[in-house]
């Protein structure tokens, strides 16, 4: 599994260039939008704190079937390596 996490407000177009690569296809690749970002239904006019953004990758990681310790690759940019970052630090370290 690779996940790709982008920042705010981007969305998930920043990757769209990598969707098409043959090498990558042969991987389950996953796509995340946070609220807020410029394609997302939902809005929150008064945003998110990094412990809920966290929260929330881990859920939907669960959700799709990628258990904590299972093993993933991140890729993230801009505000997405912050995300990536806590992440790391609250759930294995």
């Amino acid at each position: 599994m690779i996940v790709f996490l982008q920042g705010w407000p981007d969305n998930h177009l920043v990757w769209e260039p990598l969707q098409w690569k043959s090498t990558l296809n042969e991987n389950r690749l996953l796509f995340v939008n946070f609220p807020n970002s410029t394609t997302t239904q939902e809005t929150l006019p008064w945003g998110q704190d990094f412990n809920v953004i966290v929260e929330r990758m881990k859920v939907t990681f669960e959700e799709i079937g990628v258990a904590n310790f299972e093993k993933k690759i991140i890729v993230a940019h801009d505000w997405g390596c912050t995300y990536t970052y806590i992440f790391d630090k609250v759930f294995f370290v």
